[in-house]
């Protein structure tokens, strides 16, 4: 599913960010790299950064991956999207890049345009606070809207490529008006919970389950942190509306705001 990865670089990262990236996306699975780069420079400088991905390529060929290199022109995230379709990649990766708010409001975010605007899965791939090897990963928590996301993500948690120890299964929602309505909805989240448990049983060494109310944000931002995930995994769906406009996705938000590596899963994949 994921064996096929874009990944966009502006060749500012560094080389530890590029090995972690390249470990992570073998983790995943991934065995075929395109290495995009989007520019609107002149010829002369296009070279020179064609020269810097050969050199990543190779790297990544070391590394056990098949690579190809590709330099496009244009609006950075159209020409990232435009790839991962005409490639019928099932991945699009990202090392983790931190931005101050005044950056992303006045030049905004390659990674959060991609995660608007693409119907393929995203990676955000996140160093801890060291340079540790990431195998195997140990923690993947993954934040469940049930009905809305498990059909497009549970086919992800479930493929043998990904082994990790343990797994959470995260629901948040808002508290039901009533105490009867609120028993009934928390006997409902719980049902719901044990199906995906069993359904991840044989995947998993261990799989918990955790349900709250409040800000989904913060929510998964505060639980990844305190179960030491490796890994966030939600699904991307769009409820439309004024309000979304204002607030923006989970999905956007988490690409800045992940305590750790994170992977979107849109509907449409």
């Amino acid at each position: 599913m994921l064996e096929k990865a874009i990944l966009p670089l502006n060749l500012s990262e560094s080389e530890s960010d590029n090995k972690y990236l390249l470990a992570f996306l073998y983790e995943l699975g991934s065995r075929h790299l395109h290495l995009a780069y989007v520019t609107d420079a002149n010829v002369g400088e296009a070279s020179s950064r064609r020269r810097q991905l050969d050199r990543i390529a190779t790297r990544a060929a070391d590394q056990g991956f098949q690579t190809q290199v590709d330099i496009r022109s244009g609006h950075a995230a159209t020409a990232i999207c435009g790839l991962a379709d005409q490639t019928g990649a099932g991945l699009i990766a990202f090392p983790w890049r931190k931005q101050d708010l005044m950056h992303r409001a006045l030049f905004g975010s390659v990674a959060a345009d991609v995660v608007r605007l693409s119907g393929h899965p995203v990676l955000i791939a996140r160093k801890g606070l060291t340079d540790s090897p990431i195998h195997p990963l140990r923690t993947v928590l993954y934040a469940t809207a049930f009905e809305m996301t498990d059909r497009q993500v549970m086919p992800y948690l479930r493929q043998p490529e990904l082994q990790a120890e343990t797994l959470y299964l995260l629901h948040v929602a808002q508290r039901a008006p009533d105490p009867h309505a609120e028993e009934l909805r928390q006997q409902r989240v719980q049902q719901k919970l044990d199906v995906l448990a069993q359904e991840c049983a044989d995947q998993y060494q261990s799989v918990e389950q955790l349900a709250f109310i409040g800000s989904v944000r913060r929510q998964i931002i505060r639980q990844a942190r305190k179960h030491d995930a490796d890994l966030i995994v939600i699904g991307k769906y769009d409820k439309g509306g004024p309000l979304r406009k204002m607030t923006g996705s989970t999905a956007q938000h988490l690409v800045h705001r992940s305590p750790c590596s994170l992977l979107i899963i849109p509907k449409a994949v």
